[in-house]
């Protein structure tokens, strides 16, 4: 449904305040693992409303039939595999595990050899770096970046995760086949996020009320700067700051506008189903 795309953000934004433990470092990872599982649903309405083949569709088409076909099912399908987005989960979680602990024994290590430093009076001659020490820099660096990347990944996939875990419970006929590779299986469950005739009318209002409670808890924690800070400090700070209050503005209000609109177009698609 066309609409799936218009919801996206919306997970997004909870999953920032699902995932509040990594959102200081690692905000923006968060919000595009959140939106990254519906870009499949982008990549097939550009594909079958722009063909330039002459077989393309229009919007209506697309999702009434050609979103059914047995090829687009099972590439959403992968899109939104609990499989692939869990097993990342967890190997990415054994390489944040390991990577912490062998910092935490580099740390371990340079406190060592501070105090063993701290006791013998050394020569000019030995203050020089050698190879040995060239070389544990260079490994520090390494393991600095393969550190910050595999927690950014693992927070990337956390996100996506969660974006499939969701969508499981709340797509009736556009349900996706959650369990690729292994299985076409769907779960049909009798709550829609956006069809009214199932219930939709009741997560509606409770999901877009989560997405502007969340807003105001990513607000809340941008308070302005106390004064004690430094004149372009305060400035790049309101600036992020006003850019923060455009962006959840836009966010809200465009959540609040497709609500609307899906509301408004499942009202009258069951009037002319009454007639």
């Amino acid at each position: 449904n066309i609409f799936e795309m218009c919801y996206t953000h919306g997970h997004a934004v909870i999953n920032l305040l699902l995932l509040r433990a990594g959102y200081d470092s690692y905000w923006f990872f968060i919000v595009i693992g959140g939106m990254v599982p519906d870009l499949g649903l982008l990549f097939f309405m550009f594909y079958a409303t722009l063909r330039t083949d002459g077989k393309s569709v229009s919007m209506g088409e697309a999702f009434d039939s050609v979103y059914f076909q047995d090829g687009w099912q099972l590439f959403f399908g992968y899109w939104h595999s609990f499989f692939v987005h869990g097993f990342s989960i967890i190997l990415l979680y054994c390489v944040c595990v390991y990577c912490d602990k062998k910092e935490n024994d580099l740390e371990h290590g340079k406190e060592e050899e501070a105090t063993e430093m701290s006791r013998v009076n050394f020569a000019d001659e030995s203050q020089a770096p050698d190879d040995s020490s060239v070389n544990a820099n260079l490994f520090n660096n390494n393991h600095f970046y393969i550190t910050i990347t595999s927690h950014a990944a693992f927070y990337f996939f956390s996100s996506s995760f969660l974006h499939c875990f969701f969508d499981f419970f709340l797509h009736n006929d556009d349900a996706h086949s959650h369990l690729v590779p292994f299985s076409r299986w769907k779960l049909h469950s009798p709550i829609s996020y956006w069809d009214i005739q199932h219930f939709a009318w009741i997560w509606i209002p409770f999901e877009t009320s989560s997405v502007i409670y969340s807003c105001h808890l990513i607000k809340a924690k941008h308070q302005f700067v106390t004064t004690n800070d430094s004149t372009n400090s305060c400035i790049s700070k309101k600036c992020r700051r006003i850019l923060l209050n455009i962006t959840l503005s836009i966010v809200v209000g465009s959540y609040i506008l497709t609500t609307i609109g899906i509301i408004f177009s499942s009202i009258v698609m069951c009037s002319s189903n009454c007639k």
